[in-house]
């Protein structure tokens, strides 16, 4: 037995001193080619114990875990708590649940003040609802008369509230009350735009004064505005922006923050080559995007510029920077692209998103390929909340019908109606996700299906609102609410088709 002992640990250290993969390979497989049956069945008991799998969540320290799951999809992360009890432990573990919350809605607390484990469910499953297209309840609601003017921005959606402009008034509709109200100027002057807030409505006359009223006190206030063009580019808690439009004779670097409150206004210095203005009513920041001023694409750049108020002083500015990273998808040999902002599309989606258009420019001695041929459309959203921009790319195959139709409920997400043969059908786009263009199946418009395979008749009629309490559709037949709150978010008399 000791010689046998002997000849083993020889044949092995003989095995150990082969140096290189190949002198290894045919060492083992020819002592395995020597295997009889028996010996076979007792290799293979032996390699069944073996495992190849290492449970690299479980094996780092909590720390990195927890920076691990912080790129999950929320999604992602509730299927893989069901591998095992330690992934349970981790993925629900306080430090986790602080850090997915910070990236979806901006909101910090310290590891003391963390979102209880049934919280953060729902705040998942509502999340999940919205990415996926997935409403709780449906309802068809009468729709109020479209305006005169449809290319205006007539119609408005807020925090469970829609407006439009009924030719002398304002009307306000409540989802969760059942109940309207309607406002209107001493001398009754027509309006040609309005802006619903979370608190009040803002419109503004033929005359060029912006009147805001208060939707609790009913309050009301109002301001001249430098052109009858301008028009309000966003509003929010106690803001309102205000710029000019695309319809202005003379374009202009400057635009007013009026303050509704304590009914200030301020003057600030916008650039040009402006794709959007919004408000950070938390952080009383105005926040401007600009294309930069070198147009070349590729590399093009957005520039982001943040106005901090202050009623009592100028108000301080910090700038950064977005890449625009994104190739049209076909990139021809000699051909340059442009890019530029589609004021007008952004005029008609009532300045909420902005647009941008990348073209390409054929070779000079090509003259079967037009400039409009290949485009690629960007559409940058903004939530207040993580105080992020988000950059929506369409290619040929995802691009929404025009004129568009689309509206952002949620930071990250952008809701779009795209033609589908002739029928428009509402999807969501969300750069984020392994998908980042799907369809929202159980969110089906009940719009007919044209004959030519293109949507002209009625795609002006369409209009898209949203926020993470509700998506609405209007259309040439009512309003159409999909509600994603658990229950149903408002408490209105209607027939739910689900």
């Amino acid at each position: 037995m000791a010689d046998m002992d002997s000849q083993v640990l020889h044949l092995l250290s003989q095995f150990d001193s082969l140096q290189t993969i190949p002198a290894r390979r045919a060492a083992y497989r020819g002592l395995l080619d020597r295997l009889s049956s028996h010996e076979w069945r007792d290799v293979q008991e032996r390699v069944g114990t073996v495992t190849f799998q290492k449970d690299i969540l479980g094996s780092v320290p909590t720390e990195i875990a927890v920076q691990i799951a912080k790129y999950l999809d929320l999604s992602d992360l509730h299927v893989l708590q069901r591998v095992s009890k330690k992934w349970m432990s981790i993925l629900t573990f306080s430090m986790v649940r602080r850090i997915l919350i910070q990236k979806y809605t901006g909101q910090s607390s310290s590891s003391q003040t963390a979102q209880p484990q049934a919280d953060f469910v729902r705040f998942s499953k509502h999340r999940i609802r919205l990415e996926r297209g997935q409403p709780c309840s449906k309802s068809q609601l009468p729709e109020p008369p479209f305006p005169d003017a449809p290319d205006h921005p007539c119609l408005d959606y807020a925090h469970g509230r829609y407006a439009w402009l009924a030719g002398e008034s304002v009307d306000v509709y409540s989802l969760r009350s059942n109940t309207a109200q309607s406002f209107c100027t001493e001398n009754r002057e027509a309006f040609v735009n309005l802006r619903l807030s979370e608190s009040f409505i803002a419109a503004i006359t033929i005359r060029g004064h912006c009147h805001a009223w208060s939707l609790n006190t009913h309050n009301t206030a109002s301001i001249r505005l430098p052109s009858c063009h301008w028009r309000i580019h966003a509003a929010r808690g106690d803001y309102i922006i205000l710029g000019p439009s695309e319809t202005s004779p003379r374009s202009s670097d400057v635009a007013m923050v009026w303050n509704v409150a304590s009914l200030t206004c301020q003057t600030v210095e916008i650039g040009s080559n402006l794709v959007s203005m919004d408000i950070n009513p938390a952080k009383n920041t105005l926040i401007v995007t600009n294309l930069d001023p070198n147009l070349e694409y590729p590399p093009a750049q957005l520039r982001i510029t943040r106005h901090t108020l202050n009623n009592t002083s100028p108000p301080s500015t910090t700038t950064s920077t977005l890449p625009l990273n994104i190739m049209p998808p076909t990139a021809t040999p000699n051909s340059s692209y442009s890019i530029s902002p589609d004021s007008l599309a952004q005029f008609r989606l009532n300045n909420r998103l902005g647009i941008l258009s990348i073209r390409r420019q054929p070779p000079l001695l090509d003259h079967n390929v037009t400039a409009s041929s290949s485009r690629t459309l960007l559409v940058i959203s903004y939530h207040p909340q993580p105080d992020t921009h988000t950059i929506h790319a369409f290619q040929a195959e995802h691009s929404p019908f025009v004129p568009f139709s689309m509206a952002s409920p949620a930071a990250g997400l952008l809701y779009y109606l795209k033609n589908d043969n002739g029928k428009p059908t509402i999807w969501i786009s969300n750069p984020g996700s392994m998908v980042p263009h799907r369809p929202a199946l159980a969110m089906d418009s009940r719009l007919p299906r044209e004959a030519t395979g293109r949507v002209y008749s009625y795609a002006g009629d369409l209009k898209l609102f949203g926020d993470e309490e509700a998506v609405l559709l209007a259309d040439g037949n009512g309003l159409k609410v999909w509600s994603f709150g658990e229950g149903g978010s408002f408490g209105v008399d209607v027939r739910l088709d689900e």
